[in-house]
């Protein structure tokens, strides 16, 4: 039996309605780590690295990288106020930019963040294994709990394909009517010229 992911991703338009309105949330949607692994860059971060190497609370010997893009540096640099401020403090104020973001209609916490970058990083076409690595998942199988190929999905998919343009700037239905175009014209090329 298929397991389901507990903490669902935010949906596209709840991603946009949150998206931007504080760097906190912003480093979440942006690194994809746990709620202990954000308060550990903030603490750690040396301010110009694109990485931060945690040591993990089970064994204490095993380290997890996580990658910092440009913009989780630049949320970074907007996070002193948060340096070392307990866990309870950094979850609390996520909670408030969350329950202000959606007006508290919904059950959202710092790990539907980080189901919201697995998935949406899969959905862009990432590797399993490249996604299972930037999160720190022990196993695949964990990571292969968020590939969602839902009807929404699907058809986002096919309307960024129908937008794709060529380097000449054509869309693909504009290349095509050239492509039957050209086997016309090859046609009548093949049967030579026409008799009077």
């Amino acid at each position: 039996m298929k397991k389901s992911i507990k903490h669902k991703p935010l949906t596209n338009n709840e991603y946009k309605v949150l998206y931007g309105k504080h760097p906190l949330t912003d480093l979440f949607l942006n690194t994809g780590a746990r709620l202990m692994e954000v308060k550990r860059i903030i603490d750690t971060w040396d301010g110009g690295s694109n990485h931060v190497d945690i040591k993990t609370k089970k064994s204490g010997e095993k380290t997890n990288r996580v990658y910092l893009n440009e913009i989780a540096q630049t949320n970074l640099k907007q996070l002193n106020e948060f340096k070392d401020k307990s866990l309870s403090t950094i979850k609390r104020k996520v909670s408030d930019i969350l329950n202000t973001a959606f007006m508290d209609a919904l059950d959202v916490s710092s790990h539907n963040l980080r189901a919201t970058f697995i998935t949406r990083a899969l959905q862009f076409g990432v590797s399993l294994v490249t996604v299972q690595h930037l999160v720190n998942h022990s196993d695949i199988s964990i990571t292969a709990q968020y590939c969602q190929f839902n009807e929404n999905h699907l058809l986002n998919t096919l309307e960024y394909l129908s937008d794709l343009k060529t380097v000449e700037g054509k869309s693909m239905d504009e290349l095509y009517q050239e492509v039957i175009k050209l086997r016309e014209h090859v046609r009548r090329l093949e049967k030579g010229p026409k008799k009077r």
